[in-house]
């Protein structure tokens, strides 16, 4: 069926593209993979010469992105593919039912190396997809992920990995100023952390790439035991350490995108790491994150906030449960929650990486450019430049008439 060590970005693609029943079950559908819905005989529309074609090559002969076309055309929907951003920038969101956007051979590439001539941003495919999946008055699920952000990680890029949560920062700006509070749930974690802490105590202002600096007096490097600086970010593990001893980094420009940031024990590939990570969310219901829980928790509350799966019967939905009682609300449906998930932890195994993050920010705030790295009782900006602890990956955006 393929070439390659592996067999799951094929299966992948014929997921999203063929269901069990035959039809694709997602509306719209953006990233990178180009190669794995091609066959081997098709070239490329826009080949990259360093990719190695032989790494995913398709040898059944199926050309995915021929399957989903025809399937969209036999069932009468209004359909676009793009494989550019140039194509993808012609889509007309009012009248387009269905999208397809392939826009690498591989992965997307990393924000500080995108060539915007060719691939949208994450903020951009957030918007065109909310704009296209928000016609429809059944309400829609919109999962979002920065897949990116792990794997500079995993290279100990710090600076790529920073570059690409600011990335995802804008696209959940996006996203909540395209929907309403009111009827929108929008759900921000990650699925773990990385090996990633901060190092030493810069000044303030200092950058969080750069090497550790005191700016009481004249600025100076603060020195470790070695006599050496070293920068505010450290990984745990990781091929930022290649000898046994650090390097001297007094003239190294440690905020370059490809410097790999040192670390404690050398590896080839960084590891992730094991502390809790954080949910943030925004909209109806959100108040049922608050607190430490489980990571399929996350996804019994998405079922419950919008009505459906276990919920849909409306006894059992939260829009049903807001009869007056002498149990505040936010106690009433926590333990509810915490009641009835033992029985549906096996039907929502598969929905358990779902990530997240709050913007509370009102469109005025917005145009004003308020924005307050605190939480003031009323409005909460995320910092861009999070910790491992604080690391965000994926968000979802829920939007349901019964909201």
């Amino acid at each position: 069926m393929h070439k390659g060590d592996s067999i799951i970005p094929l299966l992948t693609a014929n997921q999203a593209v063929i269901s069990c029943d035959g039809f694709s079950i997602f509306q719209v559908l953006l990233g990178g993979g180009r190669s794995v819905f091609l066959p081997e005989n098709v070239p490329d529309p826009d080949p990259d010469p360093s990719f190695n074609i032989n790494l995913y090559s398709r040898i059944d002969g199926l050309n995915l992105i021929e399957e989903w076309r025809k399937e969209k055309a036999n069932r009468g929907f209004t359909h676009s593919y793009a494989y550019d951003k140039a194509g993808f920038d012609k889509v007309d969101p009012i009248n387009t039912e269905y999208l397809l956007g392939l826009f690498n051979q591989e992965h997307m590439q990393y924000e500080v190396d995108r060539n915007k001539t060719k691939e949208p941003s994450i903020t951009d495919m957030t918007a065109k997809a909310i704009r296209i999946l928000r016609k429809n008055p059944k309400g829609f699920f919109l999962f979002v992920e920065s897949g990116r952000i792990d794997h500079a990680n995993h290279n100990n890029w710090a600076h790529k990995a920073f570059a690409e949560v600011e990335a995802m920062n804008q696209a959940v700006l996006t996203a909540k100023y395209l929907t309403s509070d009111q009827e929108t749930l929008i759900v921000v974690t990650a699925d773990h952390s990385h090996v990633l802490s901060i190092a030493g105590y810069a000044s303030r202002g200092n950058s969080i790439t750069g090497l550790n600096k005191v700016t009481i007096g004249k600025p100076e490097l603060l020195l470790a035991k070695d006599g050496m600086p070293y920068t505010t970010i450290i990984y745990g593990n990781g091929p930022g350490r290649t000898t046994t001893t650090r390097a001297n980094l007094t003239d190294v420009d440690t905020d370059a995108p490809d410097y790999r940031v040192d670390a404690a024990v050398p590896m080839s590939y960084e590891t992730h790491a094991g502390e809790d990570v954080a949910i943030y969310a925004t909209g109806p219901q959100s108040f049922l994150y608050s607190g430490t829980h489980e990571q399929s928790y996350i996804a019994m509350v998405m079922a419950y906030a919008s009505c459906v799966g276990p919920y849909s019967d409306r006894e059992l939905c939260a829009k049903h449960q807001m009869e007056p009682s002498q149990t505040p609300c936010n106690q009433r449906d926590a333990a509810y929650i915490a009641r009835s998930f033992p029985l549906f932890t096996t039907g929502i195994a598969l929905l358990t990486t779902i990530f997240m993050m709050h913007f509370s920010q009102n469109l005025d705030d917005m145009v004003k450019g308020k924005w307050h790295n605190l939480y003031d009782g009323k409005k909460f900006c995320f910092h861009p430049w999070a910790t491992a602890e604080t690391t965000v990956s994926t968000f979802t955006v829920i939007r349901s008439p019964t909201l």
